[in-house]
């Protein structure tokens, strides 16, 4: 829900071609991955952090990535 305000927001401001380029699978504090829809790839991260694991997007998410493109 915050992503689409935030992104209404910014089109409000930019115009209507101010786009999603990516999501993250859950917020909060359990934050920890996220996909990109302009490489289509899943970007993770240990809780200690680090660099990203970076795989390709799994099937469950396959259809929102590609409708947020």
């Amino acid at each position: 829900m915050i992503l689409k305000v935030s992104l209404s927001s910014m089109q409000d401001i930019y115009g209507s071609k101010c786009v999603q380029v990516q999501y993250p699978l859950q917020t909060g504090p359990g934050f920890n991955a996220l996909i990109d829809v302009l490489v289509m790839k899943k970007y993770s991260w240990k809780p200690e952090g680090g660099a990203p694991i970076v795989e390709d997007i799994p099937e469950e998410e396959m259809e929102k990535a590609f409708r947020t493109s």
